[in-house]
């Protein structure tokens, strides 16, 4: 079995278990082993530990780790996914404190954000960054929530549309035989 994660760095990872398994008719077996292995397999977490002036960044890839065992496998890998591959790129260069993240500086983040993504989508990383640095407030390792003083972007009003008759009737055509 070959499971592959994205370790606290960012990088790709896999790691290979043996199932023991002959080749031969245990596709299903070694499937469900599989599946064990992935509910059971924790992430390495080498040197993520919660201290006094760590960087916002690695207190980001710490936060994962405790927010894993408390929400369902989907929402964690969204969280992961969030933090990964918009948090850390945009944070870690500035090379920020946890202790001196403001809201200035979010708001920064929120306006790069923008230029490229909804109000809504924008809107659902300020809630993610509020929960992280309300995590830090509770840990006692920030005196405030800074994302307690920046109003996030507001969310567009969704407006659905139907198909009209002749759209429909083209869909059907087109689709008849498939």
């Amino acid at each position: 079995c070959v499971l592959s994660y994205t370790d606290y760095t960012g990088k790709r990872k896999q790691t290979w278990k043996a199932t023991g398994l002959p080749v031969k008719g245990n596709k299903k077996r070694a499937e469900e082993i599989l599946i064990e292995l992935r509910k059971s397999f924790v992430i390495p977490n080498d040197n993520l530990e919660f201290h006094e002036g760590m960087l916002f960044t690695e207190f980001m890839k710490a936060w994962l780790e405790v927010v894993r065992t408390t929400v369902v496998p989907t929402t964690f890998g969204g969280y992961q996914t969030t933090v990964m591959k918009k948090f850390i790129p945009y944070f870690e260069p500035k090379q920020l404190a946890l202790a001196n993240v403001q809201a200035k500086d979010l708001q920064t983040f929120y306006l790069h954000e923008m230029k490229t993504l909804s109000g809504t989508t924008v809107k659902h990383e300020h809630a993610l960054l509020h929960k992280i640095l309300k995590h830090a407030y509770r840990m006692d390792l920030i005196s405030h929530n800074p994302a307690d003083k920046v109003d996030p972007p507001r969310a567009e009003r969704f407006e659905g549309s139907a198909y009209t008759e002749e759209e429909l009737a083209l869909l059907i055509e087109k689709s008849w035989d498939h």
